[in-house]
């Protein structure tokens, strides 16, 4: 609800100080993006991490083992 209400307050203040109403709504999708990323970073992270392990495992070869 916090959200929402924030969210409608950056759409009503922008024109407010004459700045076009484009910006309010590029503004609104840059915060909704970040929002999403910060929420799933965990798992943004641990998927790249497990992913950056194999990438070892395929460049030491088979029977060899990753040297970092």
């Amino acid at each position: 609800m916090l959200a929402a209400f924030f969210l409608s307050l950056i759409d009503n203040v922008l024109p407010l100080f004459q700045a076009p109403t484009e910006y309010a709504e590029m503004t609104i999708g840059v915060l909704i993006l970040l929002a999403l990323l910060l929420y799933q970073a965990p798992e943004l992270l641990a998927r790249f991490c497990s992913s950056w392990g194999a990438v070892g495992r395929l460049r030491a070869g088979q029977g060899e083992t990753p040297s970092g």
